[in-house]
């Protein structure tokens, strides 16, 4: 269960670690392997994280503040690090439907192409999440058969 702080909960380079990997992790899933990505450990007043993009150049900055709010989560763990890094991550992968949605000289083809290319992105992070959960389930199968054959001690 989380607690309520009264204090600032400040973020560590362990945590900035671990944003940083758990990011990577989900770029590699999602194929966002046009975008130049780069992180800082920084202030964000009132937020967990942060992401700052530069569409027209597939430039990403995501950030991890280096204070949490103090009204938030307590005390900052792996987890919601990782849970916050997906969140940056995700707003890269939508980057280009924003852009697009908020352009003057909004194209509906272009719009078209960049929903489909964003679809299939989540299409195969998502295979990518059942085929591990086969393997899983696979896994544990076989152990169980291996332990239904084992002979008695």
């Amino acid at each position: 269960m989380t607690e309520t702080c009264e204090t600032t909960i400040t973020t560590t380079e362990e945590h900035f670690e671990t944003f940083k990997r758990a990011c990577q992790k989900w770029i590699d899933i999602f194929g966002l392997t046009e975008w130049t990505i780069y992180y800082e450990h920084k202030p964000a007043p009132g937020m967990f994280a942060q992401t700052v993009l530069n569409v027209q150049n597939a430039i990403a900055t995501l950030r991890l503040a280096k204070e949490w709010p103090d009204d938030q989560v307590c005390p900052v763990t792996n987890e919601a690090v990782e849970e916050n890094a997906l969140h940056e991550v995700i707003h890269v992968l939508l980057g280009d439907l924003d852009r697009a949605g908020c352009s003057r000289s909004f194209d509906r083809s272009e719009m078209s192409s960049i929903l489909e290319r964003t679809v299939h992105r989540i299409e195969h992070a998502l295979d990518a999440v059942v085929a591990a959960e086969r393997g899983h389930e696979i896994a544990q199968q076989w152990l169980e058969s291996l332990e239904a054959h084992a002979p008695e001690v």
